[in-house]
């Protein structure tokens, strides 16, 4: 008898342990775990695009073409990348360029000498849920503080560096802003 006691005891702490550490995640973490790495992996992909692309143009940018949805994305670096990198559902890149005068006045801290190109991620029906932006934000930590900014006042704000906070209630018109630069000799 004196088992049998112990062995209900033993389950007893071992049922409340498992409650105990049982670990509860919002509903939106899984989504937004898949949103940080399309944007990181997608990102990484195109800045390394547009490296290749430059070096072998010798130095020189691509322009953006104002008549293409995509700034001539598709038409200037397809032989750069494998595939175009998948977006976030609702979600699509964009290619373009913001002027030295245009980002000093945004207040943009980073070497602006000349302006700079870049990639931005837009939504193309809708708006963000709170789960894309939190992966969008997410995805923010592995890039360079002057590059990667993430702003909830819509496409317009492509190529600003801008970064707002969260909107008070989603959906909401979220973008993401990756500024690239061709350095000589970086990799």
């Amino acid at each position: 008898m004196h088992q049998l006691i112990l062995t209900v005891i033993a389950l007893g702490l071992i049922a409340g342990l498992s409650v105990v550490t049982v670990r509860y995640l919002p509903a939106w973490a899984p989504v937004a775990q898949e949103v940080h790495e399309l944007a990181r992996d997608g990102a990484r992909t195109l800045i390394n695009a547009y490296n290749l692309r430059v070096e072998v143009d010798e130095g020189i940018a691509p322009p953006v073409d104002v008549n293409r949805q995509d700034g001539g994305l598709d038409v200037y670096f397809r032989d750069y990348y494998t595939f175009l990198p998948r977006a976030p559902a609702g979600y699509a890149w964009t290619y373009g360029y913001t002027t030295e005068s245009q980002l000093l006045s945004d207040g943009y801290a980073g070497n602006a000498s000349g302006g700079l190109n870049w990639f931005c991620l837009y939504p193309v029906a809708g708006g963000a849920s709170e789960a894309i932006f939190r992966g969008l934000q997410r995805a923010q930590r592995y890039f360079a503080e002057t590059q990667y900014y993430v702003s909830a006042l819509g496409v317009t704000s492509c190529g600003r560096p801008i970064n707002t906070a969260a909107p008070s209630s989603f959906p909401a018109p979220v973008v993401v802003t990756v500024f690239v630069r061709y350095i000589p000799g970086n990799p």
